[in-house]
């Protein structure tokens, strides 16, 4: 156990994917992440919790220098916007509440065609994140177990029927 919360990264890395796949979205969330980093040396704190560990790492000691002396560049700015909205995002992935707002506006927002779309495309992403994950175990076993793949695609097969019964309306 790593301690890592998977839906974290997830959610993490799914704000990153953003920076491609959405670009105005981006810019407003970058928007937003920079007004409260450039508040109360929020954007020096924040470095400093990001970067932890990491003063022999290329560049950190420079970045964390110019952004205590107040000449922190927008590439600074950029990158530790985006980590810190990534770290929030993932964090919402985490967050039962966070999803089903995201779910219910959807729901509220769109004729119930375009509704259902919307979240087959969001089932269908997490199946390929799953599966994508499933590949990468070696075909000898899951762990040190020895959990083979077929095995764990018979327990995905339960998992994903308990979710979909889980999430049928009482």
């Amino acid at each position: 156990n790593s301690g890592i919360d998977p839906l974290a990264v997830v959610g993490h890395e799914w704000r990153h994917s953003i920076k491609q796949t959405n670009q105005a979205a981006h810019a407003a969330i970058q928007t937003a992440a920079k007004a409260i980093l450039a508040k109360d040396g929020k954007l020096l704190e924040y470095a400093n919790q990001y970067h932890g560990n990491e003063m022999q790492k290329a560049g950190v000691a420079e970045r964390l220098a110019r952004i205590e002396a107040g000449t922190a560049t927008e590439q600074d700015t950029d990158f530790l916007a985006e980590e810190f909205s990534s770290d929030i995002a993932g964090n919402m992935w985490r967050d039962p509440e966070a999803l089903r707002q995201v779910f219910d506006t959807i729901l509220e927002e769109n004729p119930p065609s375009v509704a259902r779309s919307i979240i087959k495309s969001i089932a269908d992403a997490l199946t390929s994140l799953i599966n994508r994950l499933l590949l990468s175990t070696p075909k000898s076993g899951f762990n040190e177990l020895g959990i083979s793949r077929e095995e764990l695609l018979s327990l995905k097969k339960e998992i994903q029927a308990a979710m979909v019964d889980s999430f049928r309306a009482d």
